[in-house]
């Protein structure tokens, strides 16, 4: 919603903005090595807490911005906590308050960020269009510091044994559990099996789906980020524009809900397959927008499996290696994802700025998930984990 506004103002590339970003994400991963270990061992209440607070204050003072480095401050710090501390958070909670439920749980989770983005696209370009970016900013600030706080103080807990249940709130296994019998006895239903992060790190399987969902990341965040400046630019007005991101959104609130129940009775690889295959076929159709009723079209397919590879990225981690472990984990397979997450919207801009298209990287992202359709075939479990496969 900034992008346009911006550029107009400023006179700054599009690959300068995302430049921004770029780093911003880049950083993100670095600190979320850091950040898994600590919600592994302490929870994820405070490091969100203050996450919040200072992403609501940067975005405020983003209103009064008159040059590119407080642009660069704003955007790398924010985008650090968005990558490095919200998303991580969010998917390693989750995952260790649920292991039978663990796909419906994580699809409720992920339904917030669904909606959020459906909400945020209609909500800022409205602000944009009758009171400049500028109060966008300062809305969006005042809404991060708002939503978040309170909400995360009064209820996040680490884990159900704090409140004195157990994973899924199995009344069996709350039984068991309060009459001191064996935590062994009851370790598998309850999670499966949990690999330490050296036993991962000696697995094939990590290092594809770090791969495949890293190249995937490349193409959706590249996507993601341009894909109002596109609209706009194959001939949408900025209203429909925005509307056709809501759409894009919105179709994910059901759908993810769905997917995540088909986690808990399919494979998951084969789900991985049929999601990545709707995911390229959302980006030929990109490529063939040129009126409102396309776009549509493109926002309903795409928008379908992109909800859903975000939910399976974060419960693959979760269903091969177990969630003892999880934080670090994700913090280490983080870094590379979000190298990628970087360069998918960078290489998009600097195609942009040099051709005044977005044709040919389209092409490029259209390969790229062929290749990573296929890599996904030999993410085969590791020995000793659940029959997922």
């Amino acid at each position: 919603m900034f992008v346009k506004p911006l550029t107009g103002e400023f006179g700054w590339g599009r690959s300068v903005l995302t430049g921004a970003i770029g780093i911003g994400t880049v950083s993100g991963g670095i600190l979320a090595l850091g950040v898994g270990q600590v919600i592994d061992k302490f929870g994820a209440k405070w490091v969100l807490i203050i996450g919040f607070l200072v992403c609501g204050v940067l975005m405020v003072s983003m209103a009064r911005m008159e040059s590119l480095w407080h642009f660069y401050f704003v955007i790398i710090v924010v985008r650090m906590l968005l990558q490095g501390v919200f998303n991580l958070a969010n998917n390693v909670v989750v995952a260790k308050w649920f292991y039978r439920l663990r796909g419906r749980a994580m699809a409720i989770a992920d339904l917030g960020r669904s909606g959020g983005i459906a909400f945020i696209a209609i909500f800022a370009q409205a602000v944009v269009t009758n009171h400049g970016w500028r109060a966008a900013a300062l809305a969006l600030g005042i809404l991060t510091c708002a939503l978040t706080v309170i909400p995360i103080y009064l209820w996040l807990r680490k884990e159900p044994q704090q409140i004195g249940q157990v994973i899924d709130g199995d009344d069996t296994n709350l039984q068991i559990l309060e009459e001191g019998r064996s935590a062994s006895g009851i370790g598998a239903p309850l999670t499966g099996v949990s690999f330490t992060l050296t036993q991962v790190l000696h697995s094939g399987s990590f290092y594809i789906l770090v791969i495949g969902f890293s190249l995937s990341h490349f193409v959706q965040a590249g996507v993601a980020f341009n894909l109002l400046p596109y609209m706009i630019d194959r001939g949408i007005e900025a209203n429909q524009g925005a509307l056709v991101v809501s759409i894009w959104s919105l179709i994910g609130l059901p759908t993810v809900f769905i997917a995540g129940m088909l986690r808990d009775y399919f494979p998951i690889r084969r789900l991985l397959f049929v999601i990545l295959v709707g995911l390229t076929l959302g980006v030929i159709i990109l490529t063939q927008v040129e009126s409102l009723s396309v776009a549509v079209i493109f926002a309903v397919v795409h928008g379908i499996f992109f909800a859903a590879i975000l939910l399976f990225q974060n419960l693959a981690f979760a269903d091969y290696f177990g969630s003892d472990a999880l934080g670090a984990i994700r913090g280490i397979a983080t870094p590379t994802q979000m190298i990628c997450n970087a360069l998918g919207p960078f290489a998009a801009t600097l195609v942009f700025d040099m051709t005044g298209d977005y044709r040919l990287i389209l092409y490029v992202y259209i390969l790229i998930m062929v290749v990573v359709t296929g890599l996904m075939f030999f993410a085969t479990p590791p020995n000793g984990g659940r029959n997922i496969n």
